[in-house]
C-alpha cells in the first residue's frame, strides 16, 4: 500500500472520529427520539473536511454520521435501516454542497468577495435540505416519528444542518487555509480585547446575569463586535467570533432550559434573548440560530467586502507604483536614444510619409551642409539625386501600402553647397560660348547647336519676346523699293 493510500486511510478515518464526536455533542440538544438538533456541528466540520482534504475523505463522513445515528436510535431493526438512511443522506448533503461550492467558485478563496459568500449561503441551503428531507421521510417511514412530526422534525433538521455549515466551516476553513496569525503586537491586542469583549456581552445577554426583561429584547448588542471583527481583521477573524458566540449562546441557552425544567415552580424568572417558559427548547434553540446565522453571515458578507476593497486598493497602488516605475523607465529609455540619436557616428532621421523631415542630428546636418531648421523647411526629395529619387519613392509607397515593413538602399544627396552652385550656373551664363558667326547659333556642350533665344532661355531664367528694332524696321520692313 502506497503512503498517498495510507494517508487517504488516515484522514478518512480521523474525519470519521470527528464527525463522530461532535455528532454526539449535537445529539444532546435533539427534539426527544428524532435525531433532528438544531444544533448540529457535524454538517460544518464534514464540509470542511471535503473542501480542504478532498472528495477521497466521504467514507469518513458515512461511517460517523451511521455510527452516530445508530448508537442514539432504537437498537431495532428500523432503527437500523434509519441510521443507513440518515448516513447516506448526510453524506450526500456533503458531496451536493462540496460539488456546489466548486461549482459556482471559480478559486479556492471563497469568502473574499461578497459574491462567492453569497454563492457559498445558497450551496449550503440548497445542500441540507437533502439530508433533512431524507432522515424526517426515513424515521417516519421506519415509525420512529409520527407523520404530525415530519414537517417541524424536516425544519429542525434543516436549520441545525445550515447553522452548522455558515457558523463552523468558514472558520475551520479560514484557519486551515491562514494558520498563522500573522498580526502585528498593537493589532493582537485588538484582537484579544475584541474577542473578551464579545464574550463577555455574550455572557451576560444569554447567562441570565441580569435580572432585568430588558435583557429579552438585547440580542443585537453582539453584533458590533462581529462587525467591528469583519471591519478590522477579515473572513477568518469574524468567522471565527461567530462561532465563539454561537458557543456562548447555545450553551447558556441550554443550561438555562435545563435548570428551568428541573426547578419548573422556584420562582425564579431568567432573563435571557430566545428564552422564555412559553417555548419549549426546540423552539428556543432554533430562534438563536436563527440569529446567529444571520449575524454570522452579515458579518461575513461585510468582511468579504473589506477584504474585496483592500484587495482592489492594493491593486491600484501596484498599478500606480508601477505605472510610475514604467515611467521613470521610459524616460530613462527617452534620454538614452536622444543621446544616442544626437551622438550617433552616422546620420539618423525620422521622415515623415509625405517626406518632410521631423527630427535629424548633427551628423546628418554636416553630411548635407544643411541646419536642423533649414531641413525641417524640406523634404528629402529636395535634396536627393534625381537618379535615385523614384526608387527611394517606390520603396516608400510600399511602406505605406504594408508590402514590405522595412527596405534598405544607397542614394545620393545633394549637398547644400553643390545645389547652390549648381543653381548659380544655371541663372548665369560664364566662360566661352561657341557662337556661329553668321546665323548666331550656339554650341552646347553636346555638339549641337541651337538659337541664341533657346540656349538662353534652357540655362537662365530669362524669357524672350519678340520684337523689331528700329534698324530692322528701316532696312527690313520698310527698306527702299520693296
Amino acid at each position: 500500500m502506497s503512503k498517498s493510500q495510507l494517508r487517504m486511510i488516515a484522514q478518512a478515518a480521523g474525519v470519521a472520529l470527528a464527525y463522530y464526536s461532535a455528532a454526539r455533542l449535537g445529539l444532546v440538544l435533539q427534539r426527544p427520539g428524532t435525531n433532528a438538533s438544531p444544533v448540529w456541528p457535524p454538517s460544518g466540520l464534514g464540509l470542511a473536511a471535503l473542501l480542504l482534504l478532498g472528495v477521497q475523505v466521504w467514507p469518513g463522513i458515512l461511517l460517523g454520521a451511521f455510527a452516530a445515528n445508530l448508537l442514539t436510535l432504537t437498537a431495532t431493526f428500523p432503527g437500523f435501516l434509519a441510521a443507513c438512511a440518515i448516513g447516506v443522506g448526510n453524506t450526500l448533503e456533503q458531496l451536493v454542497a462540496w460539488l456546489l461550492i466548486r461549482r459556482l467558485n471559480e478559486t479556492a478563496d471563497l469568502f473574499d468577495r461578497p459574491k462567492r459568500v453569497f454563492r457559498f449561503v445558497t450551496a449550503v441551503t440548497l445542500a441540507c435540505a437533502l439530508a433533512s428531507t431524507t432522515g424526517a421521510v426515513s424515521l417516519w417511514l421506519t415509525g420512529i416519528i409520527s407523520g404530525a412530526l415530519v414537517l417541524p422534525v424536516w425544519f429542525t433538521w434543516w436549520l441545525g444542518d445550515v447553522a452548522g455549515m455558515l457558523v463552523l466551516a468558514p472558520a475551520i476553513y479560514c484557519w486551515w487555509r491562514v494558520p498563522r496569525l500573522g498580526l502585528s503586537g498593537a493589532r493582537t491586542l485588538e484582537l484579544g480585547a475584541l474577542v473578551a469583549i464579545t464574550a463577555l456581552t455574550a455572557e451576560l445577554l444569554f447567562g441570565g446575569w441580569v435580572a432585568s426583561p430588558v435583557m429579552d429584547t438585547l440580542p443585537y448588542l453582539v453584533v458590533p463586535g462581529l462587525l467591528w471583527a469583519a471591519y478590522r481583521f477579515g473572513p477568518r477573524e469574524a468567522s471565527s467570533l461567530a462561532v465563539l458566540l454561537s458557543i456562548i449562546a447555545v450553551g447558556r441557552t441550554w443550561l438555562s432550559m435545563t435548570r428551568m425544567a428541573a426547578e419548573p415552580s422556584d420562582g425564579q424568572t431568567i432573563f435571557a434573548p430566545f428564552l422564555s417558559p412559553l417555548l419549549s427548547a426546540n423552539t428556543s434553540l432554533l430562534m438563536l440560530q436563527l440569529f446567529v446565522c444571520a449575524v454570522a453571515v452579515t458579518a461575513l458578507s461585510l468582511a468579504a467586502a473589506v477584504t474585496a476593497r483592500k484587495s482592489a486598493e492594493r491593486a491600484l497602488m501596484d498599478n500606480i507604483t508601477g505605472r510610475k516605475r514604467a515611467e521613470g523607465d521610459l524616460g530613462e529609455s527617452e534620454e538614452r536614444f536622444r543621446a544616442t540619436f544626437a551622438q550617433a557616428a552616422v546620420g539618423i532621421a525620422h521622415v515623415a510619409p509625405d517626406g518632410r523631415w521631423l527630427r535629424v542630428n548633427d551628423k546628418l546636418c554636416a553630411i548635407v551642409g544643411y541646419s536642423q531648421e533649414e531641413l525641417r523647411e524640406r523634404t528629402f526629395q529636395d535634396i536627393t539625386h534625381p537618379d535615385d529619387l523614384e526608387a527611394d519613392l517606390n520603396f516608400v509607397r510600399r511602406v505605406l501600402a504594408c508590402e514590405i515593413t522595412t527596405y534598405s538602399m544607397e542614394k545620393r544627396y545633394f549637398h547644400k553647397r553643390q545645389l547652390n552652385e549648381a543653381l548659380d550656373l544655371v541663372k548665369q551664363l560664364h566662360g566661352l560660348l561657341p557662337i556661329c558667326s553668321y546665323c548666331k547659333k550656339i554650341r552646347d556642350d553636346r555638339n549641337y547647336w541651337h538659337q541664341v533665344e533657346a540656349y538662353i532661355t534652357r540655362h537662365t531664367e530669362a524669357r524672350f519676346s519678340h520684337s523689331i528694332c528700329p534698324d530692322c524696321l528701316a532696312n527690313v520692313v520698310h527698306k527702299p523699293g520693296s
